[in-house]
């Protein structure tokens, strides 16, 4: 179908296309199965797939688009009438795959905490095609509070009793990382690991053993791994835990320090001992995460028998934690 002659006053606008039969005023299914109603978005000129429209090709030109559907429902010998009409502009929620923002409810049911406009390699692979959609990842989302059915986040062993003095093969401490005093992280290259979590987790697990649910895991990365969640009959499986950097911009988030620089270490939610000062305060609102005032695990391994956790009250990142005998906090987080 193809629509012409479109004023350029209609620039922002939805147009709406159904289709009807002689005999009835209710919208006929033209696509999709189920779909009586296909919306074309006028952004700046150039016309695409508006809201819940999928399963489209939409060819754009100057005042003009044509739509295709890809599985069309209707016969051609049932329609009697096509409307159009312009609506106001209907943006995709962040929960359907549109633009997100800090706060929101993600694809996934979890709590978007980072976006990044430009986008970051993330996925199994962590590359520029590792997202859902397969390209860069633009956002990360938190699992919920209670995302493990256990209440507050569980705190658990890195690895099992049997690896405890084992490195992760092909896991290494990130490069281009160094410790200062007190074995306190530098920042320097947080931004060029973010994404990086789903792969390391993977390794980790490779290692230790896949767990069957999040409830029962007794280590990090396998509850991570094994929390999933179903939104809208989708199944996400995607979850993991995340790395020092990633873990970085969920401290910021849980004490209200976002819209930082990646290459800038959050701070932590409350006073601890000098010189270690928190500057925001921790988030214990279960709908909007209800965080632990404690150590979070992350993905990094410190050498064969360490790993990296993180202070939200201190925002201090510390390395050579033993893997086995002092369990951490535990948030499931995911890239898209």
């Amino acid at each position: 179908m193809t629509v012409s002659n479109i004023p350029a006053g209609c620039t922002g606008a939805d147009f709406e296309i159904s289709a009807y039969g002689t005999s009835s005023s209710t919208p006929l299914a033209i696509f999709n199965s189920t779909a009586t109603k296909a919306i074309v978005y006028n952004n700046a000129g150039t016309f695409i797939a508006g809201y819940k429209t999928s399963g489209v090709n939409i060819s754009s030109g100057s005042g003009t688009f044509t739509i295709t559907f890809n599985t069309p429902a209707a016969l051609a010998s049932a329609v009697a009438k096509v409307t159009l009409q312009s609506t106001n502009h209907t943006p995709w929620p962040c929960s359907d795959g549109g633009p997100c923002e800090i706060g929101e409810t993600g694809p996934g049911g979890g709590i978007v905490f980072y976006v990044n406009p430009t986008g970051f390699n993330c996925g199994a692979s962590f590359s520029s095609t590792g997202s859902p959609s397969g390209g860069k990842c633009n956002y990360m989302e938190l699992a919920p509070y209670n995302w493990s059915t256990l209440g507050a986040d569980p705190h658990l062993n890195w690895s099992t009793d049997a690896n405890r003095a084992t490195a992760v093969p092909g896991l290494t401490l990130d490069a281009g990382w160094s410790l200062g005093a007190g074995n306190n992280v530098n920042s320097a290259a947080l931004a060029s690991v973010i994404g990086q979590g789903l792969q390391q987790t993977n390794l980790i697990v490779a290692q230790n053993g896949t767990c069957a649910n999040s409830a029962t895991c007794t280590y990090a990365a396998g509850a991570a791994k094994a929390y999933t969640s179903t939104v809208k009959g989708v199944l996400y499986s995607d979850w993991y835990l995340g790395n020092i950097g990633e873990v970085n911009n969920l401290c910021k988030y849980a004490t209200a320090q976002t819209g930082s620089p990646d290459t800038r270490k959050c701070s932590g939610g409350e006073y601890v001992s000098a010189p270690f000062y928190g500057s925001g305060t921790l988030i214990t609102n279960q709908a909007q995460g209800g965080f632990s005032n404690s150590y979070y695990s992350s993905s990094d391994q410190g050498g064969a028998t360490g790993n990296f956790r993180f202070d939200l009250r201190s925002g201090q990142a510390l390395s050579n934690f033993t893997k086995e005998t002092l369990p951490c906090a535990v948030r499931p987080i995911r890239a898209f």
